[in-house]
């Protein structure tokens, strides 16, 4: 538990990992923008986002 301290608290630290998922999930919805590659569209997240990602599709939510 001590490697997630930051300066002896964990404040912030929600924040950067989630801006670091964002981030990394804009990236490849880019790139298989880029590439022509399609998306799977979904309302409902959990076990089908899952699925598809298996499939290698990316996955947008509105």
């Amino acid at each position: 538990m001590d490697d997630l301290k930051v300066d002896g608290t964990i404040v912030g630290r929600g924040n950067k990992d989630g801006a670091h998922l964002f981030r990394t999930w804009f990236e490849g919805l880019t790139e298989a923008a880029e590439q022509g590659r399609g998306a799977a569209y979904v309302f409902v997240m959990g076990s089908m986002c899952e699925l598809l990602q298996v499939f290698d599709l990316p996955v947008v939510f509105p």
